[in-house]
């Protein structure tokens, strides 16, 4: 069975959205959403239980003795939420089947099936590196339990230090994937490119060639006059928001707004396509 796993710390509208799409494009036969809600607010919270029994989303509340954390420090709650995921419910409960973890501001657009995607990959994800250090992006990220359990259990998704390098959140993931000579899928972030099996020792910017296609369904992307402007993963069958929850806006969490109007609106008129 696929199990798919949101970490969210706000925006229950787009947990919403998310059950949509998954409902309209996913092809796998057998699969459940699941939502990690690490809101640190009680009206968010409520929102996303709303959602949840209304979309039949599996609930799950983070331990509520973790410390919090500011919207500017979010990929520390971020990675703690996926670590206690993997290490206390997909180990645990989850141990023969898929489990798909995304970002809470990532939607499915398109026609796919997991299990012919990932097929006999331990795990499948889009590279990031700094420096030397290559690990696995959190945006979107493939677990074959089986096969992981087989081979080495032991991921540690954290961000921090690695071999010197400040790496982003799933930075910890080189750990797994250097002891085990990078058993993965590669997914490449794109912009409207083919995701491939990249080889190792791919210079990492040729991964990234540009951000070429700035339409989408018809829809300008608008790219380059957007903060974290929108992306895709996967030969387009997943649109990225990007930054959702405004982590890098403290004002925003001050007055409940949104502080990129035009993205929001390009979104939506993407979404409208859709749906």
């Amino acid at each position: 069975m696929i199990q798919i796993f949101v970490p969210a710390f706000n925006r229950p509208d787009f947990l919403d959205l998310q059950a949509r799409l998954f409902d309209k494009f996913l092809l796998d036969d057998e699969y459940q959403l699941n939502v990690l809600d690490d809101s640190q607010e009680k009206h968010i919270t409520e929102k996303m239980k709303i959602v949840s029994d209304h979309r039949n989303i599996k609930y799950y509340k983070t331990p509520s003795e973790w410390e919090r954390y500011s919207a500017d420090k979010s990929a520390i709650p971020h990675c703690r939420s996926v670590q206690w995921m993997f290490d206390t419910i997909a180990k645990e409960h989850h141990r023969n089947d898929m489990v798909m973890i995304i970002d809470h501001d990532c939607f499915l657009v398109s026609e796919f099936c997991i299990y012919d995607f990932i097929k006999d990959y331990p795990l499948a994800g889009f590279p990031q590196s700094r420096g030397t250090v290559e690990y696995i992006g959190m945006g979107l990220i493939f677990l074959n339990m089986p096969k992981i359990l087989e081979m080495d259990d032991d991921i540690k998704f954290h961000s921090g230090s690695v071999k010197g390098e400040v790496c982003d959140a799933g930075g910890n993931v080189h750990h797994w994937l250097s002891r085990n000579n990078f058993p993965h899928k590669r997914i490449q972030l794109d912009y409207g490119y083919v995701d491939n099996d990249i080889p190792v020792d791919t210079d990492p910017v040729a991964r990234y060639p540009g951000r070429v296609p700035h339409t989408f369904n018809g829809v300008d992307l608008m790219s380059d006059e957007l903060d974290y402007p929108i992306e895709f993963f996967a030969n387009r069958r997943f649109i990225h928001y990007r930054a959702a929850s405004n982590w890098f806006s403290q004002e925003w969490q001050k007055q409940d707004r949104e502080p990129s109007e035009e993205k929001t609106k390009v979104f939506n008129d993407v979404i409208n396509t859709i749906i």
